[in-house]
């Protein structure tokens, strides 16, 4: 039997089915194509060629589902019982993978599966990093009616740092554990407030840490301040 691949059967498989001669299924595929008005030849069967025990080419049709059984009309019902069992057997063995397809499929399962591992936990790897910037721009930031250093000097044309050396400079603040504080003078008069947040380190550690944040008074304050200050 030939065949070249499972969507075809060819003309010599029906011959050995039949018990016809080669060239006689042959030619009841030609007579089929003759009666067929403007017929759609690649749905029902191809021309190819073999190689004979002589070692010469010969003619075959390779046909589909559909111009097998069409050929089968030609036919009595036990033949055409036997290409219905034949596609059968063809379709079954298609949907089932060989033993290497198998193992092809299940090297892949396990390729993904250890890239989607291996991507999770870089993403974990990235939260646990930016814990603290998040943390601190949800809890500080977003605080409504506050500012942080950083903001208010956009707003002067100045550096966060630039800013806290003015103010120091002024007597307005000194640092105290990496923390601005007012000194006593300018204390309990409602510029500042102080935010506690806690967060985790990139080792997983949870800490706290505080930073001093400026009300819309102690705002208004500095521009008055650094206005001041420039004219002088």
């Amino acid at each position: 039997m030939e065949l070249i691949n499972s969507n075809t059967i060819s003309s010599r498989e029906v011959a050995d089915m039949t018990g016809k001669q080669h060239p006689h299924v042959m030619r009841d595929i030609r007579n089929i194509e003759e009666n067929l008005a403007n017929p759609d030849l690649d749905s029902l069967w191809k021309l190819g060629t073999y190689v004979d025990e002589q070692g010469k080419r010969r003619p075959v049709y390779h046909m589909t589902k559909k111009g097998s059984l069409l050929l089968a009309t030609k036919y009595n019902d036990q033949i055409r019982l036997q290409l219905i069992d034949r596609w059968e057997e063809l379709e079954r063995k298609a949907l089932l993978p060989n033993t290497k397809q198998l193992a092809q499929m299940v090297i892949a399962a396990e390729e993904e599966k250890e890239r989607l591992m291996l991507e999770n936990s870089k993403k974990d790897d990235t939260i646990r990093q930016q814990a603290p910037k998040v943390e601190y721009h949800d809890k500080v930031l977003q605080s409504h009616g506050t500012y942080n250093t950083n903001q208010i000097a956009k707003e002067l044309g100045l550096s966060a740092r630039s800013l806290n050396k003015k103010l120091h400079d002024l007597n307005i603040q000194y640092k105290q554990g990496g923390t601005w504080l007012l000194y006593s003078k300018y204390q309990n008069k409602g510029y500042t407030k102080t935010r506690t947040y806690t967060y985790k380190d990139q080792y997983g550690i949870e800490s706290t840490a505080m930073q001093t944040v400026w009300t819309e008074t102690g705002r208004k304050f500095i521009h008055s301040l650094i206005e001041e200050s420039d004219v002088a």
